[in-house]
């Protein structure tokens, strides 16, 4: 079982504090996150803002491929693409509407993207 730090940024810190966030969705990393791993959630990483925000297992961790058409990815095996989905992927991700879950990845990574929905069990948080 790995240890992963996974890195927020400001605007989605109180919504995994709050468990209202607990999804990500990353690039491919170098060490996958695997079910059962251990996942370190944090803001500020590898700055002198660090602050580690909890710690949760990770509960699921499946591709997704974004498109300017749409999104797909595979949950338990099974291929979905939906009108659906990307409404309740970007609720899941932090975001109050599909059009600014669209525009985020658009920007920070382009499309075609292709990456990993990581989902974790509920955060131990720090000082608790």
């Amino acid at each position: 079982m790995s240890r992963h730090v996974i890195s927020f940024m400001s605007q989605f810190v109180d919504k995994v504090l709050s468990g209202e966030k607990r999804q990500t969705i990353r690039a491919a990393r170098k060490r996958p996150i695997k079910v059962g791993d251990m996942l370190i959630l944090a803001t500020g990483a590898r700055t002198k803002y660090y602050r580690k925000l909890g710690e949760a297992r990770c509960l699921a961790a499946f591709p997704i491929q974004m498109t300017a058409a749409g999104v797909s990815g595979e949950i338990e095996g099974i291929w979905e693409w939906s009108a659906e989905w990307p409404r309740k992927l970007a609720r899941w991700d932090g975001f109050e509407a599909t059009k600014d879950f669209r525009a985020f990845f658009e920007t920070r990574y382009g499309f075609p993207f292709e990456g990993i929905v990581i989902r974790w069990s509920e955060i131990r948080k720090e000082g608790a």
